[in-house]
């Protein structure tokens, strides 16, 4: 609403590693993730699901464009970021994404 209200009509979301969605989290939240929360807000497992969330349950009008960040994306593949991602964690994120 704050955005709204301030003449905002397109907004980019989940830039700067941080998004809710498509996540499929299997533990807490890594970093920056969990500037967002703890491991209950990330409940949405495709951009459908996050595309139908809140705003549109309270009839929010806003273009908004949706950035796929790459820890993210391993995130949901993988158990450690601290790594480089094998061939079948690559493959399942492209797969995926």
């Amino acid at each position: 609403m704050a955005k709204l209200s301030q003449g905002v009509t397109s907004v980019i979301v989940g830039n700067c590693g941080i998004s809710a969605a498509p996540v499929q989290l299997t533990g807490a939240p890594p970093d920056p993730m969990n500037l967002l929360g703890e491991a209950d807000a990330f409940r949405y497992p495709t951009f459908a699901e996050y595309a139908a969330g809140p705003w549109m349950r309270h009839n929010l009008q806003s273009t908004w464009a949706p950035w796929l960040d790459t820890p993210l994306c391993a995130t949901n593949h993988m158990d450690r970021l601290d790594r480089a991602a094998t061939g079948n964690e690559v493959r399942a994120m492209r797969a995926r994404n």
